[in-house]
């Protein structure tokens, strides 16, 4: 069950009882079931120590972005944050469930780079760091993935932007994370093409479409 939930307090919790439940006495009542019994608990222990490193890389990555300058350092800093979310999701560990503080000081530090680096966020970007932060199947998303998904989406959130941000929000809220850049690039391509039919310039529309497929 800690397993299943992900979280590192409750399986150290577990792992502790069963081997405080399970000595040699118990494990000569269990007879033939004894070799499945060890191996159950050398699989928690395994996992355990997994987790344990993982969170311990976690903790060691938001140091490192306390007092980060903006720019590069930040960046790579923040890289390593989301790494480590992804490795975590990899063990099927829960960081917000194992430890909800260390997850909202990851939080906070790429937040900070996100408004940093794009001078504050729209309705949409903030939706995607909050989806990417909340992950548990990145797949080969990384954080320049993020970084590039978030320039995709960098309009201001008025009036002239509001049909490209309401059509993106949609894309973000009905689509996995691991598929951000590939839908999000597509709106881009489908309202470029938008932008030249509403002109009644077909031909340009066309010609353009030809080269966009040809790079």
């Amino acid at each position: 069950a800690a397993m299943k939930m992900g979280s590192l307090p409750k399986l150290q919790e577990a792992v502790a009882n069963a081997k405080a439940s399970t000595g040699e006495k118990e494990k000569e009542e269990f007879g033939v079931l004894s070799e499945i019994v060890d191996a159950v608990l050398s699989d928690g222990d395994e996992r355990l120590e997994e987790w344990q490193e993982c969170m311990e890389t976690l903790a060691d990555a938001v140091a490192g972005v306390t007092g980060a300058d903006p720019g590069f350092m930040l960046y790579h800093e923040c890289s390593r944050l989301l790494a480590c979310l992804k490795e975590a999701t990899t063990t099927k560990l829960d960081v917000a469930v194992s430890d909800q503080g260390l997850f909202e000081q990851t939080s906070a530090a790429i937040r900070r780079w996100a408004n940093l680096a794009f001078e504050g966020l729209n309705r949409v970007q903030e939706e995607i760091v909050d989806r990417v932060l909340r992950c548990r199947h990145y797949g080969k998303f990384d954080f320049t993935d993020l970084d590039q998904v978030l320039n995709m989406v960098n309009k201001t959130d008025d009036e002239d932007n509001a049909f490209f941000l309401d059509r993106a929000m949609i894309l973000v809220k009905t689509h996995e994370v691991r598929e951000y850049r590939s839908i999000l690039g597509h709106l881009e391509v489908l309202l470029y093409f938008l932008k030249f039919l509403t002109r009644e310039d077909l031909g340009l529309c066309y010609q353009r479409f030809k080269e966009l497929n040809t790079e």
